[in-house]
């Protein structure tokens, strides 16, 4: 079965390499770039580092930042978070599935004195503030946005022609950013594929949203946020 990953690199790349470990046919289409926004990190000493999205860890990985031992904990939302940043350096990592809520949870969960300091890399485009949410528990939370993913510009002969690959596949889609351009360029195409042999995987409601109004074959949402739950809805499908 095709599958086509619409997340940006280099994600994208690695869940290739998993749907082709799981025996699927991955078909690639980075509709959105990781850019490095160039905010400099604080100069301040924190007791923990929260990481929301493997992006921002794939940014300071990319500055070749190296002070993650002199930075305490690292607070995770998913398990290939976790693991991208214990390869930034990190000893100890906290993890969380479900998003940023379920890491503020696993936060609180843990009694941490209110003391605690916390850097927070991320994004201007963020759904869930996390400072705003520990900031509300008594913890100090310093926001740093040092990426966002931008469209990558295709022509809609191209995303169209990559649909049209996926007849009685599945499009994976990663946010309610990616569904809405995905729908800009369909919709602005003079002939849609037959979106109706296509089952869409969205990583949450927000992200199939945009999506509704065509009349694909199935509309799948991760109940966790997470890419590993999105693959594993590939089974269902698969063996419907």
């Amino acid at each position: 079965m095709r599958v086509l990953v619409t997340r940006a690199e280099p994600a994208a790349s690695r869940t290739k390499h998993k749907l082709e470990a799981l025996g699927y046919e991955p078909i690639v289409l980075p509709i959105f770039e990781l850019v490095d926004l160039g905010n400099p990190l604080p100069s301040n000493r924190y007791d923990g580092v929260i990481f929301t999205s493997a992006n921002a860890v794939e940014v300071l990985a990319r500055r070749g930042w190296a002070d993650a031992q002199q930075f305490g904990t690292a607070y995770c939302v998913g398990s290939r978070t976790g693991e991208a940043a214990q390869e930034l350096g990190f000893e100890t990592c906290v993890t969380a599935s479900g998003g940023g809520e379920a890491l503020c949870k696993e936060i609180a969960n843990l009694n941490l004195s209110k003391k605690y300091t916390f850097l927070y890399p991320t994004t201007p485009d963020r759904s869930f503030d996390m400072a705003d949410q520990l900031g509300a528990l008594g913890y100090a939370v310093d926001s740093v946005d040092v990426y966002q993913t931008r469209k990558v510009s295709f022509s809609r002969e191209i995303v169209t022609s990559n649909v049209r690959e996926c007849e009685n596949g599945v499009i994976l889609v990663y946010s309610a950013r990616s569904a809405a351009y995905l729908d800009e360029i369909l919709s602005s195409s003079a002939e849609i594929p037959a979106i109706s042999t296509i089952s869409l995987v969205g990583i949450s409601k927000s992200a199939t949203n945009k999506m509704l109004k065509y009349s694909w074959r199935d509309v799948y949402v991760s109940n966790n946020p997470d890419e590993e739950t999105m693959l594993s809805l590939l089974n269902t499908i698969s063996s419907a």
